[in-house]
């Protein structure tokens, strides 16, 4: 038995709507997937930071001007860390401090307990 053109049509319609309703819930589920893994690396990180300790902002940081900018911890926040930009004021950041988390800190140099 043979296919006659635009005979599959239909079925390759389905196809294509099933593939594209997998392909999003891949998408969703490894946007979670990333998200939570971002924040494990926070709450790592938090462990390890204490005021005083030396850091870098990550290289993936906005406002680009930002980007391996080096500062000190100053405050320990809930979920967040104030930073003091070793160059000063920069940029919005007037007063030389910025609120981050601490998944976008690279730890250069921790303080002696």
């Amino acid at each position: 038995m043979a296919l006659t053109p635009g005979q599959m049509d239909n079925l390759l319609e389905e196809l294509k709507g099933a593939t594209s309703d997998q392909l999003l819930l891949i998408n969703t589920h490894t946007a979670d997937l990333f998200k939570m893994a971002r924040r494990l690396e926070g709450r790592r990180k938090m462990t390890q930071l204490q005021v005083g300790t030396k850091v870098m902002l990550a290289g993936n940081m906005k406002p680009m001007y930002l980007r391996r900018q080096l500062g000190v911890v100053e405050e320990m926040r809930d979920t967040r860390v104030l930073v003091k930009l070793d160059e000063g004021p920069m940029g919005k950041f007037r007063n030389g401090k910025v609120l981050l988390s601490p998944a976008s800190l690279v730890i250069r140099e921790t303080v002696n307990p």
